[in-house]
């Protein structure tokens, strides 16, 4: 299990600057309701990443195709707040401030108050500030106002971590289409997103959004309001020598928050380069790349 936890980690970090030995000794000595405060903010980084980078435009055609495909690259921006947690004490009702998963590789000892002698040990984390993630995604539209968005990638991650499956879908919808006096544009949308590695890790985002977005020469400005809710469930069993192993879960909730978005797309022909900036529990910075054609300028249908 340490080696999926592992695996998960590196996979949705993709840094390299932390050995997959040391992310699953830092795991590993969280067995207890210890373990949802050292990971919780890994959900809630993650979840607000894959919120991150729907769309780079607000305009929705009526009944003209429209058409995009590209990557789409995040950097969930870590907060110092989200690098520690209100550990739970073996000794009393105290609790003790030690490193999430994202905070310092320093270990935090705690002695006993009771004057026992005895201590317990917090270990540290990875010491990151940023939690990157990269996704393909294909928008179409142009039937009645409306888009359809999907995401999706697929991989083997070997026989003993299991398939690597990333899902996402979204829909929205041209509000200013009924409003032709109106100079921007403006669509309400959904999305939905989610990622399984093989049966240990089930995290799942969805986002309710309000976008608007306005075209200047070959730029298209772009902001948008969003509520949005992420979880991500990890069971596993801990295996120790000359014992049966021992199922282990954490249930985590990410913080529902609200998304504020701000960007803009260079239209260069076909292709297309866009990034935003967006605010909410975890802000997160994303760049896009791709090629689309099929989007006009505010007030042509």
């Amino acid at each position: 299990m340490k080696r999926l936890l592992s695996l998960l980690t590196m996979a949705t970090i993709s840094l390299g600057v932390v050995k997959a030995q040391d992310l699953e000794d830092f795991v590993s000595k969280y067995t207890d309701e210890n373990g949802s405060g050292y990971l919780q903010p890994l959900s809630d980084a993650f979840g607000a990443n894959m919120n991150t980078g729907w769309f780079r435009h607000a305009k929705v055609n009526k009944k003209k195709f429209q058409f995009y495909i590209g990557v789409v690259t995040t950097a969930g921006l870590l907060k110092d707040e989200q690098k520690t947690f209100q550990a739970t004490s073996l000794f009393s009702d105290q609790t003790v401030t030690a490193p999430s998963i994202f905070g310092s590789t320093e270990s935090v000892i705690n002695s006993d108050p009771g004057g026992s002698g005895l201590e317990e040990n917090f270990p540290g984390g990875a010491d990151f500030s940023i939690l990157p993630l990269a996704v393909p995604q294909l928008s179409v539209g142009g039937l009645f106002g409306t888009e359809f968005s999907v995401r999706y990638f697929a991989f083997d991650a070997g026989e003993d971590v299991g398939d690597l499956d990333v899902k996402g879908f979204g829909i929205r919808h041209s509000i200013s289409q009924y409003f032709k006096l109106i100079p921007v544009d403006i669509s309400l949308a959904f999305y939905t997103q989610s990622f399984q590695l093989g049966d240990i890790v089930d995290a799942n985002a969805r986002i309710i959004m309000a976008q608007v977005g306005k075209r200047l020469a070959i730029v298209d400005f772009y902001g948008g309001i969003g509520y949005e809710f992420s979880t991500m469930d990890i069971q596993y069993d801990l295996e120790v020598a000359g014992e049966d192993p021992t199922p282990i879960s954490f249930e985590l909730e990410g913080e529902n928050s609200l998304r504020l978005t701000a960007g803009f797309m260079l239209n260069l022909g076909p292709v297309k380069l866009n990034a935003d900036y967006n605010l909410g529990d975890t802000n997160v910075f994303s760049v896009g790349f791709g090629f689309g054609f099929g989007i006009p300028k505010p007030g042509v249908l």
